[in-house]
């Protein structure tokens, strides 16, 4: 796989397909790394569970004004949220425009699914994510660029 500055990665899986768990092993991987970023949880639900100090995570506060709030006030290099949905466009793109990357999961089969769904269609077209994470059934995954090539899987 080719190495290159760190980019934003949409995370696709149907209902129950390990979109949760991925992102918060993502958080943990990305805060205590080798070289540790600066991670933004915007945890709506709070099932992004993770131990206290590893990263900034806003619990039981809409995602939008999640996302508005970690990227004003705690300049996250990487914002994680769980399942993107309508009306959620506006306070991601807005975080762009910050330098940040984002990481987000999406409900769908395959990446024709997430195209379909207005929120991931319209982050996808402003080129918020690099790679897309495609979990299938059988803990299978597929990393593809969002010019859909293969790069594992």
């Amino acid at each position: 796989m080719r190495c290159g500055p760190p980019v934003g990665a949409l995370v696709i899986s149907p209902p129950a397909g390990g979109k949760t768990t991925f992102l918060r092993s993502a958080a943990y991987l990305l805060s205590t790394g080798p070289r540790p970023y600066r991670v933004g949880v915007a945890d709506e639900r709070g099932e992004l569970d993770l131990p206290d100090g590893l990263c900034d995570r806003l619990t039981g506060c809409a995602k939008g004004r999640a996302i508005e709030l970690l990227t004003r006030t705690l300049s996250p290099e990487y914002l994680l949220c769980d399942e993107l949905g309508v009306g959620e466009e506006a306070p991601l793109l807005a975080a762009q425009n910050t330098g940040v990357k984002l990481i987000a999961s999406v409900h769908g089969g395959s990446v024709e699914d997430a195209r379909k769904r207005p929120c991931a269609r319209t982050l996808l077209e402003a080129g918020l994510f690099g790679y897309l994470v495609v979990l299938e059934p059988g803990y299978r995954v597929k990393v593809l660029t969002t010019e859909g090539e293969l790069l594992c899987g």
